[in-house]
């Protein structure tokens, strides 16, 4: 009987690996320094008002198109259902060849955030989405 479940186990990690390894890959990393190998290493999501936030995206497999669309959304907690407000979205051209992209961005009202990177010809569903903080 342990064996048959360890069988199984296997299987179902094996499938579950194979089944992953098609899906996109993607990272959204803050921090409040200029993006290098070492800052890299050290995300920050909370940050200062008019604190620059300079952020990198990750893909795995690499982009399918050259331009991309960046939008942040701020949680308004100053209504009974924490409503949502779109601060900013702009279109970002990107170097396709690489597998990342370095932009960074100001931000002048305290609050949460949450960042949504988008391919243009599909904005319904999101690259990466991560959430930050400015106080």
């Amino acid at each position: 009987m342990k064996l048959k479940k360890f069988f199984i186990f296997i299987l179902l990690t094996l499938g579950l690996f194979l089944c992953g390894c098609d899906n996109e890959k993607v990272v959204l990393l803050f921090n409040n320094q200029p993006i290098n190998e070492k800052t890299v290493q050290a995300p920050v999501k909370y940050f200062e008002l008019g604190e620059t936030t300079h952020f990198v995206v990750f893909n795995s497999k690499g982009f399918e198109s050259p331009y991309l669309r960046m939008q942040i959304i701020k949680k308004e907690t100053k209504t009974q259902n924490w409503g949502f407000e779109v601060y900013t979205a702009r279109d970002i051209k990107i170097d396709a060849t690489k597998n990342f992209f370095i932009d960074k961005v100001k931000m002048h009202k305290s609050g949460t955030y949450i960042m949504s990177i988008y391919y243009l010809n599909d904005l319904n569903r999101p690259l990466v989405r991560e959430i930050f903080v400015v106080e």
